[in-house]
């Protein structure tokens, strides 16, 4: 083709348009279309942050400490293993942070109530006779029940463990009451 004013004209327009389309990638003030991963949504891991935070916000100045809803959907039966948030300002040698703890209530638990439980560690007992080795741990480590130090928690404490919720042998959960019973004098 031969070269002609009107088609160095047009080559001069495309060149333009090249360079201007060029900058407007180069640009980063520029929106980029970005696609996004779906967001998995952790709805126990929400709730839980939610009223972490309304306690943390607390400064002592209430009457009454709050309410919180439970991130359970029913009630834990007795023998079941649960993370719980245990109070944070403890006072050694309280207990405290968030520690597995084993189900003793018996009778009725429901979502909105208190449990009886028996709080578990991971450190080896040595030579302590409270301390009482357990089948079942929520975490790869091996749980020791701590027999003399019963609580009464609120149900709202708990978190689900990961996968379903582990339960003692009857055996077992017998071996627990029997071990607490030891810690608590006898009636004159």
């Amino acid at each position: 083709m031969p070269d002609t004013p009107q088609s160095a004209a047009v080559e001069a327009e495309n060149v333009t348009e090249r360079s201007e389309a060029e900058k407007a990638l180069a640009n980063p003030k520029r929106p980029v279309l970005t696609l996004k991963k779906p967001r998995v949504v952790d709805f126990a891991a929400e709730k839980e942050a939610k009223w972490q935070a309304e306690i943390d916000a607390c400064d002592g100045s209430a009457d009454y400490p709050p309410r919180i809803p439970p991130l359970l959907r029913r009630a834990p039966k007795i023998g079941e293993l649960y993370w719980c948030n245990l109070p944070k300002d403890a006072m050694l040698p309280e207990l405290w942070k968030k520690r597995s703890v084993l189900v003793i209530s018996g009778g009725t638990i429901n979502l909105y109530g208190t449990a009886v439980v028996i709080p578990t560690t991971s450190e080896d007992p040595g030579d302590d006779p409270h301390l009482l080795k357990l089948s079942l741990s929520l975490d790869s480590r091996t749980s020791y029940a701590i027999c003399d130090k019963p609580m009464t928690v609120a149900v709202s404490r708990f978190c689900l463990p990961t996968g379903a919720v582990p339960r003692l042998r009857d055996e077992e959960i017998n071996e627990v009451i029997k071990a607490l019973h030891k810690t608590i004098p006898m009636p004159r």
